[in-house]
């Protein structure tokens, strides 16, 4: 391949030796500050959304270091729940989506997703 290849981790110590010898350019991008955090909080939710009054974005920011990526799926979980439940996305919604994506959860309960939670999984199987 010719062209340029962008790649992507939140996990580099999971790299492979060999593969990252071949990475011409490691760039960092760090967590966002809580003000950008806010602000993303914000800018995912559209304004004609079903909100309730008592949501506080600054609050969000500040409690929760995720990247843009995890406000974004955060966001995505809790407007699902909202929309399956025909009620308005509310700060304990937000913040229970948050807290999931956090910990990693991808459907409200344990189970977790990627590689490690996988292997978690295989090992409870093993024993059942």
């Amino acid at each position: 391949y010719e062209g340029v290849v962008v790649l992507a981790t939140n996990h580099l110590c999971d790299l492979d030796p060999a593969l990252e010898r071949r990475i011409a350019l490691h760039l960092r991008f760090d967590l966002p500050d809580a003000e950008m955090r806010e602000r993303i909080w914000r800018a995912l939710i559209p304004k004609e959304a079903p909100m309730a009054h008592d949501v506080d974005f600054e609050r969000l920011g500040r409690d929760f270091s995720l990247s843009g990526g995890g406000i974004k799926n955060a966001v995505m979980r809790a407007v699902r729940r909202c929309a399956l439940t025909s009620m308005e996305i509310s700060h304990r919604i937000l913040t229970e989506a948050a807290r999931e994506e956090l910990e990693g959860r991808w459907d409200g309960g344990n189970k977790r997703i990627g590689f490690e939670g996988m292997a978690v999984q295989k090992r409870k199987d093993a024993f059942t």
